[in-house]
């Protein structure tokens, strides 16, 4: 699903056991490192965020997000353009802890 794939790989990328649930918060290990950043910000790298679902962000491009989650059945990675429900009902959260330059 696709909060297990977002904690699988942001607690290998940053050393810690996080868990995304769904709606986007965060909980476990070095949570207050995750600050909520406005979406046009976003970046490689940031989680977005809606009710029920949470990706992480590949590049952006334009108004487009492109995102690499388990978002639909049989596609591994696709485009999220804003405005869209990550807007109304989410957002976007970027790791500000160790490591961070």
């Amino acid at each position: 699903d696709c909060s297990g794939l977002v904690s699988m790989a942001v607690s290998m990328a940053f050393g810690g056991n996080y868990s995304w649930t769904v709606g986007g918060a965060m909980s476990g290990a070095d949570a207050k490192y995750w600050k909520k950043i406005s979406l046009s910000d976003a970046k490689a790298g940031d989680i977005v965020t809606s009710t029920g679902h949470v990706e992480i962000v590949d590049h952006v491009k334009g108004n487009t997000i492109y995102t690499f989650g388990a978002h639909s059945t049989g596609t591994k990675t696709g485009p999220t353009t804003f405005p869209s429900s990550f807007i109304s009902t989410g957002g976007a959260w970027r790791w500000t802890g160790p490591g961070t330059n």
